[in-house]
């Protein structure tokens, strides 16, 4: 215990000191002084790990470094993209630290027609492909965790969850202009089910896994009523859970661009996520992405342990 916490203290080090030094000598201000934060508190981690290596409370320098580094490659990427966003029109940042503020890319976001459009076409695609998909889903859950023995049903849905999604798109084009049907938004649902049913599947699995079905069964046997079931069982232990998976599921799927930009003829019926590859204008694509990282983040911190506890661990 006390060689590997000494063994991350120097790696640490190591690791602080290299960031400090290449932002001294590589990095153009104001920038330097992110490095320098993020080299200073890297190099206090060590030394921290090499006062406290032989203690005894549950103390591990990897995971702590890890939490580190992990946060320097999220947050440097989002303070990039809020850099782009604020940026003055026409003009290209060069570092991440903002100089001047411009807001008005947040607003152009919703007045540009290509935008607004992308976005119409996200709502319905992903929104049918969701509500489908969580209808088929939890009776799928409910069947694979109380009533079959094996387990080879959620593998199966689990293959087909990590499967590419790009291997789809072509079928599916040609499917969709084999009956016509390339124009419209409420086929193009269809197609997306392979994105949305598989994880919808995987989170209804935790979502039946964390009921009290016991609960359940003593009213049953009670001999109580459908409405009387809804009331006292599925509203208050289940409808939560079920409005959090229908929103993970159409972020999932709204999220996809392999499908959108295979599946749609023409820039104006593609879904968000595929318009925001064609732009030009990066400010545009910085501010729409951040506004579609807002509900993430107050989902997150308004539900955030049943969040993990439905996509992770508890």
């Amino acid at each position: 215990m006390i060689r590997s916490r000494l063994a991350a203290s120097v790696v640490a080090f190591l690791i602080g000191f290299a960031v400090s030094n290449v932002g001294l000598l590589m990095v153009p201000r104001p920038d330097t002084w992110l490095w320098l934060a993020a080299g200073i508190v890297m190099m206090l981690t060590g030394v921290a790990g090499v006062l406290f290596a032989d203690t005894r409370r549950n103390l591990s320098i990897w995971a702590l470094l890890g939490v580190e580094v992990f946060l320097c490659l999220t947050l440097a990427p989002l303070l990039w993209v809020f850099r782009s966003a604020t940026a003055a029109p026409g003009v290209r940042p060069n570092t991440l630290w903002p100089s001047e503020i411009d807001w008005s890319a947040f607003s152009e976001v919703w007045s540009d027609g290509v935008v607004r459009t992308s976005m119409g076409t996200t709502l319905v695609v992903a929104g049918l492909a969701t509500v489908i998909a969580v209808a088929l889903a939890l009776p799928a859950a409910y069947v694979m965790v109380r009533r079959s023995r094996g387990r080879w049903w959620y593998l199966l849905f689990l293959v087909a969850f990590l499967m590419p999604v790009f291997v789809l798109a072509a079928p599916a084009t040609a499917q969709l202009q084999a009956f016509g049907l390339s124009t419209s938004r409420l086929a193009m649902s269809v197609p997306t089910l392979a994105v949305t049913l598989p994880v919808a599947v995987w989170v209804s699995v935790r979502v039946v896994r964390r009921a009290p079905w016991s609960l359940h069964d003593a009213l049953q046997v009670d001999g109580a009523s459908m409405l009387q079931r809804i009331r006292h069982f599925f509203v208050p232990y289940l409808a939560v859970d079920v409005l959090l998976l229908g929103i993970i599921v159409f972020f999932w799927a709204a999220g996809d661009y392999a499908l959108g930009a295979g599946m749609a003829p023409t820039q104006d019926q593609r879904p968000l996520s595929a318009t925001l590859l064609t732009l030009d204008d990066s400010r545009l694509v910085a501010a729409a992405g951040l506004w579609a990282l807002l509900p993430l983040l107050v989902l997150t911190a308004v539900f955030s342990r049943r969040v993990v506890s439905l996509v992770g661990r508890s």
